[in-house]
């Protein structure tokens, strides 16, 4: 109650005010006709203070206080007036009117308008919002201004269309609601028009929208984008930032480019994604910017196998190595290769296999072709997809377990490191059958490397087998826990001659060399024959070994008899026949 009293006080001051003064014409409009001359039109306005006398027209060649009464217009109906100049064309005349009436109040002038054309305003930006193009300009500095006219510029023929009138000079933003700025960059002018409806130039800084193109590189997996420039800031563009949404969520910034860009590549999406990109201009040493059309793709790329990790390299059962692996369950792939190694640089594809129709899980490929009871194997898989494109795995290798048992009844075990890309070995455990199953006998640091006990109270045959504890961190995040198991060795108390049933000359045990369970020895021969018979290596020396090698070249792998005859000093003829695998 006590707001609307105040305005009511405030409104009858004003009137009052008001009331004290005799108020002018409107003066609309002054423009140069064809002969030079200077029309000038009004708008008649009542005043209640006594009796219209006339209306007087005053006149000047410059904005300043020295104008001249060149006209007065006793009846009170008219609403237009024309000076006879005749130079209009060459030189500006500035123009005001007020009213003369019986009361004797002080009067009030009119605008003072010359006879120019209204100066266009200057634009500040078009941008483009919710898919529609909105411009943004100063207002004419021309008190005639009446309005604006939006102009479309086509650049091809150099024509300028006018698409819509906006009236009122504060009304400074316009939308475009019929062009399309998807379709390709949108050039806008404008101009002020005054009430007479004579146009001023337009302006002849046109600005013009951003227009976004994309274009998807399916091998690569990568948008290129590009677009124009953003032409007509006083001082030019900042930077241009790029953002990008997916799959519906608020788009983010990816990129900040410098003035002189206009293209971008991007990336860290995945095949099928719903990608919506658009790229803003920010002015220099302005508050100002410009945003480009949303483009919004599902881009059809090839998936790069992510995440394309060994999980587990374990020995399964004897002649199987298990090898446990995951990838990006999106990736487009067309086989998988294993290759194998048993120095994890030289490797050797072993098989080619199609991806599991369900990549989401871990997989399991089993080597059935590996001897884990006599060597070590390093894996790695190799992916191929539709582009030729081939992508490697992290790496993992299995343990070999070995060792012996000596005459004092003792069994020694020794094994190999455990190998799992981005994984740590937190610990040993091992683990013993008597005959009746296996269970844990002992767990060790993850620098034991070897374990040791005497067998005088166990059966005739003793098996072990290794388990190494792995923590893992990949690189996307998993965190992993496994156990990777070598093969299963079994011992029994040693003969007077012992002899590896296998070994690798290029692995870790690379010589075939017996161990001799015999004192006072006075004669000692090897021999080793291939499979037809043919004697291939020979010795006398107790602590010379075979390498694998007749003629200089490492035998092809295979199975290969020896013999070995053994006298000693008490006339003891001891020997001993078998066969010895050769690994490579």
């Amino acid at each position: 109650m006590k707001r609307n009293l105040l305005i009511s006080l405030m409104l009858i001051i004003f009137y009052n005010a008001r009331s004290q003064f005799i108020n002018p014409p409107s003066l609309n409009c002054v423009r140069t006709l064809n002969n030079q001359d200077v029309r000038l039109d009004w708008t008649n306005t009542t005043n209640s203070c006594g009796r219209f006398l006339s209306y007087n027209i005053f006149r000047s060649t410059s904005i300043d206080p020295t104008f001249t009464l060149i006209h007065t217009e006793y009846d009170s109906l008219v609403t237009f007036y024309t000076d006879p100049v005749g130079n209009g064309n060459r030189t500006v005349y500035y123009y005001f009117m007020n009213s003369s009436y019986t009361c004797g109040l002080p009067t009030l002038n009119s605008d003072t308008i010359d006879n120019l054309d209204p100066v266009p305003p200057e634009i500040n930006y078009v941008t483009v919002i919710n898919g529609k193009v909105e411009l943004n300009w100063k207002p004419s500095i021309s008190p005639e201004t009446y309005g604006y006219i939006i102009y479309l510029f086509d650049l091809a023929d150099t024509f300028s269309q006018p698409i819509d009138t906006i009236y009122g000079s504060a009304n400074t933003t316009y939308t475009d609601l019929i062009n399309d700025p998807g379709s390709g960059s949108l050039y806008y002018d404008i101009a002020a028009i005054d009430s007479c409806f004579s146009t001023g130039p337009i302006n002849t800084s046109f600005h013009r929208t951003i227009f976004l193109t994309e274009n998807t590189e399916r091998c690569e997996h990568y948008i290129s984008i590009a677009w124009n420039s953003y032409d007509n800031w006083p001082n030019g563009v900042q930077n241009y930032k790029v953002y990008m949404g997916i799959n519906n969520t608020a788009p983010v910034l990816v990129d900040s480019l410098p003035p002189t860009a206009n293209t971008d590549t991007i990336r860290n999406f995945n095949d099928g994604d719903l990608i919506c990109l658009t790229v803003i201009a920010e002015q220099a040493s302005g508050p100002f910017t410009s945003a480009s059309n949303t483009i919004c793709t599902t881009p059809n790329v090839v998936q790069l196998p992510n995440d394309f990790y060994i999980r587990n390299v374990t020995v399964a059962q004897p002649g199987q190595v298990d090898v446990y692996y995951s990838l990006d369950p999106l990736a487009d792939i067309l086989n998988i290769e294993i290759d194998r190694s048993i120095d994890g640089i030289s490797y050797k594809p072993i098989a080619t296999i199609p991806p599991s129709p369900d990549l989401s899980g871990i997989n399991i490929y089993s080597d059935n072709s590996a001897y884990p009871d006599y060597q070590s194997f390093y894996y790695r898989l190799i992916t191929v997809d539709s582009c030729n494109m081939l992508y490697t795995s992290s790496s993992g290798k299995s343990i070999l377990l070995s060792g012996y048992s000596f005459g004092d009844f003792t069994n020694y075990l020794n094994w190999d490191s455990s190998v799992i890309d981005f994984s740590t070995v937190t610990g040993f455990n091992i683990y013993r059958d008597e005959g009746n199953g296996f269970s844990l006998v002992a767990s060790l640091s993850n620098s034991a490397f070897t374990y040791q006990e005497s067998n005088s109270t166990l059966g005739d045959t003793v098996c072990y087998y290794v388990e190494a504890l792995h923590s893992a961190i990949f690189p996307n995040g998993t965190i992993d826990q496994v156990a990777s198991h070598s093969n299963i060795l079994c011992l029994k108390p040693p003969s007077q001659i012992y002899a590896p049933n296998a070994f690798a000359p290029f692995g870790n045990n690379q010589l075939f060399k017996p161990i001799l369970n015999v004192r006072n020895i006075t004669f000692y021969q090897l021999t080793v024959f291939n499979r037809w018979g043919l004697k291939i290596f020979s010795s006398t020396d107790p602590e010379a070994g075979w390498d694998g090698k007749y003629n200089g070249i490492v035998v092809q792998q295979g199975t290969y008899a020896y013999f070995i005859s053994v006298s000693t000093s008490d006339n003891q003829k001891i020997e001993k026949k078998g066969t010895v695998m050769v690994v490579r």
